[in-house]
C-alpha cells in the first residue's frame, strides 16, 4: 500500500501512529507482527558494524554457531555478503537501506514503514 499526498497532510505522522512511536489522539491502532519504521535517512549505529546493527534488532534466542548461521542467511537475503565487518560510514547509500531493512530474524509477519522510500526502489 502506497500514501500520497502533499507535504504536511500527516503521512510521516501516520507510519509513526502505524510503529507505535506516537499515540492517537483518539481511537486506537493494533497491528500484528513486527512494525519496521525505516525513515529517509538511515539509522544504523556509526560504531557499530553491518553484524553488529543486525544484531542489535535480532529477535533470536539462538546462541554461537545458529545465531552466525541466522545472521548469516540475513546477509544473503539483504545481498550484502562480503561486508559484514564494515560500518555504516565504508557503505553506499543503498548498503546501509538494506543492512536497515534486515528482517529482525525470525519475526514474521512484518510490516515496512518507508517514509520517503523512493531511494529504495532499487533494492
Amino acid at each position: 500500500m502506497a500514501l500520497v499526498g502533499p507535504s504536511g497532510c500527516g503521512k510521516t505522522t501516520l507510519l509513526n501512529l502505524l510503529a507505535g512511536f506516537e499515540r492517537p489522539s483518539a481511537g486506537s491502532i493494533e497491528c500484528q507482527g513486527h512494525v519496521r519504521m525505516v525513515y529517509q535517512e538511515d539509522g544504523l549505529f556509526p560504531w557499530a558494524t553491518v553484524t553488529e546493527n543486525i544484531e542489535l534488532d535480532c529477535v533470536t534466542s539462538a546462541t554461537g554457531a545458529e545465531r552466525k548461521r541466522q545472521i548469516g542467511e540475513l546477509l544473503k537475503i539483504i545481498r550484502i555478503e562480503g561486508f559484514e565487518h564494515h560500518y555504516p560510514r565504508q557503505l553506499s547509500g543503498g548498503m546501509r537501506q538494506r543492512v536497515e531493512l534486515a528482517p529482525p530474524w525470525p519475526a514474521v509477519p512484518m510490516c515496512f514503514c518507508l517514509d520517503e522510500p523512493f531511494p529504495l526502489w532499487t533494492i
